[in-house]
């Protein structure tokens, strides 16, 4: 074999191997949990286009955004696809509203819009078909996440998270129908006390073409081996409630707050003289590590208390607001 023919093989294979390290490396992209939030629901409805509501058919009104999750897992220095991993994706429609949820502002039980689940391919990717999300007070732009493996299995791995936005982009969605009959008087991104906990590092890039957003979001997955018949233990062992972040603040505040098992849980703010004046939490949570906004715009300086309870623990905290 001649040495030019040699060297030409020398060469594709060198440009393989650049190829295949490049897209190792910029899949290799470690992302931080953020909370759940109140308004998951585990509908297991597995689609691409989560826009429409299967019982009545009712498609969400918004500019439409493809999400393409590219998910790995850490091996060594190097990040492999997660082939058969859930994706779960759930946000608010373009006025602020989640399905199946029964809030203060709004009642949409029984309904599913904007949510479902893909099951990622052999190359890590799983596909969505959305809208951009609107926004609701207190939070900036965002939309929720969760990778399992093994689902409703104890040796699976789950991984919870959210999505941002960019605010320039955002601010032209907002200008559009229906995002604009709710007025552009929202969160930005560092004004988000749950953004400020990593939510640099959960934002997507997104590009625009034929009337929608495109984006892609690598996330790569640090997941422990197990040893057979030993159990991943991703839960929380004991109640924990947070000092507030910033404390004092100005105006907006988050609380984080730790649950080991499933229940009804209320978080509500009072005032210095007992008086109840928030209710931020008044739902059924599962376990885990969450982070909820209090936005006291309307609310004078002071000294406030947040209490957390359960069936079987209460807590409370100080926190004080100056204007």
């Amino acid at each position: 074999m001649g040495n030019s023919v040699l060297n030409a093989k020398r060469k594709t294979l060198v440009a393989q191997n650049h190829s295949l390290a490049s897209r190792v490396t910029q899949n290799c992209v470690a992302r931080p949990q953020q909370t759940e939030g109140p308004y998951f629901r585990d509908e297991m409805l597995e689609r691409t286009d989560i826009r429409t509501d299967p019982g009545t058919g009712n498609q969400s009104e918004g500019i439409p955004l493809e999400i393409e999750f590219h998910v790995s897992k850490g091996e060594g220095d190097d990040c492999v696809p997660l082939a058969e991993a859930l994706v779960d994706l759930w946000q608010c429609d373009a006025l602020g509203r989640y399905s199946d949820v029964l809030d203060s502002n709004f009642d949409t039980r029984g309904q599913k819009f904007l949510r479902g689940y893909q099951i990622t391919n052999s190359e890590g990717i799983a596909k969505f078909l959305t809208i951009y999300p609107g926004w609701y007070q207190g939070r900036a732009v965002h939309l929720h996440f969760k990778i399992r493996t093994s689902p409703g299995s104890d040796e699976g791995y789950e991984f919870t998270s959210q999505i941002y936005f960019n605010d320039s982009i955002s601010d032209e969605v907002f200008l559009n129908e229906p995002y604009s009959s709710k007025g552009q008087q929202r969160v930005k991104n560092g004004n988000d006390g749950i953004f400020r906990s990593g939510g640099e590092n959960l934002l997507i890039d997104l590009s625009q073409s034929e009337g929608k957003y495109k984006g892609i979001f690598n996330i790569s997955l640090q997941i422990a081996p197990t040893n057979v018949g030993e159990k991943l233990d991703i839960k929380p062992d004991e109640y924990n409630l947070s000092q507030n972040y910033p404390n004092p603040f100005n105006n907006s505040t988050a609380i984080s707050f730790t649950i080991p098992a499933s229940g009804y849980l209320t978080l509500k703010i009072y005032n210095s003289f007992g008086a109840e004046v928030s209710t931020l939490i008044n739902s059924n949570f599962h376990p885990g590590n969450y982070t909820v906004n209090w936005d006291a715009a309307d609310m004078p300086s002071g000294i406030y208390y947040y209490r957390l309870k359960s069936k079987t623990f209460t807590e409370t905290k100080k926190l004080v607001l100056l204007k």
